[in-house]
């Protein structure tokens, strides 16, 4: 059976081999990290009535709840699926949003942050 990695798009695959994306926590781009190719996993294990063929490959988490980012497709644009699960295993998923690309889902992270910076008060 082939791995996860073999099921990402190339330049992703480069990407992550790399070492250049933040996987560690509290990273740059927190509440959000990235999964080290030892931790990506397959959403259809986990909720097999998601809409689209496996392997969906689960590329990010968000720490502060139970949002999960996982790649719709291996084929460019790479679509990306924002999900927030509450028991795995059980259907207890809900997608709440679809992205066209993966460069869409990180303009969102750069969005939530500026969410957070604008409701910033000093004390």
């Amino acid at each position: 059976m082939a791995s996860l990695m073999d099921a990402l798009h190339p330049a992703w695959k480069q990407l992550l081999l790399s070492g250049k994306l933040p996987v560690e926590q509290d990273s740059l781009i927190a509440p959000w990290r990235f999964l080290g190719p030892a931790d990506l996993y397959d959403a259809k294990e986990w909720w097999p009535d998601l809409e689209g063929r496996a392997p969906l490959v689960v590329f990010a988490v968000k720490e502060d709840c139970d949002d999960i980012a996982y790649f719709a497709s291996s084929a460019c644009p790479l679509p990306v699926v924002r999900l927030e699960w509450r028991h795995k295993g059980t259907g207890g998923a809900e997608v709440i949003e679809k992205y066209a690309s993966v460069w869409e889902w990180a303009h969102s992270l750069v969005a939530d942050l500026e969410f957070i910076w604008d409701g910033y008060t000093e004390e």
